[in-house]
């Protein structure tokens, strides 16, 4: 089994919560590939204050769409990279986005969701 690992570069607080909540609910539900959230739900889940305008949230998801899931395929002696995101949708009032099954599978993520949301704390 290959051991998926997402790289977050220098990504802040935001970025990295919305990326580790879709991943964390995207892993919760295997079934779907397409997650569709309410977006006050979804900025409850990543610890988001409800006062984070849409610009923000619009910024923090075009950031979090930068991140890749890499594996190496040992026989093939190929190092290879997916983006995490297949595809993002947000409306004033929902949050809409397909998880590559690669991020979806990722066993290695290096920043505690709690850290991130102290950051985020922190920033505000």
């Amino acid at each position: 089994m290959n051991d998926y690992e997402i790289d977050i570069g220098e990504f802040g607080p935001m970025p990295l919560a919305v990326l580790r909540t879709a991943l964390a609910h995207a892993q919760q539900n295997p079934e779907k590939q397409s997650h569709v959230l309410p977006l006050k739900d979804f900025y409850k889940l990543a610890g988001l204050s409800t006062d984070v305008s849409i610009a923000s949230f619009l910024a923090a998801v075009g950031d979090a769409r930068k991140a890749s899931v890499c594996f190496s395929d040992d026989e093939a002696q190929t190092w290879i990279s997916d983006y995490v995101f297949g595809r993002t949708a947000v409306t004033p009032a929902r949050f809409e986005f397909v998880i590559s099954a690669n991020a979806r599978d990722a066993v290695v993520f290096p920043t505690p969701l709690s850290v991130i949301r102290s950051g985020i704390a922190d920033d505000h």
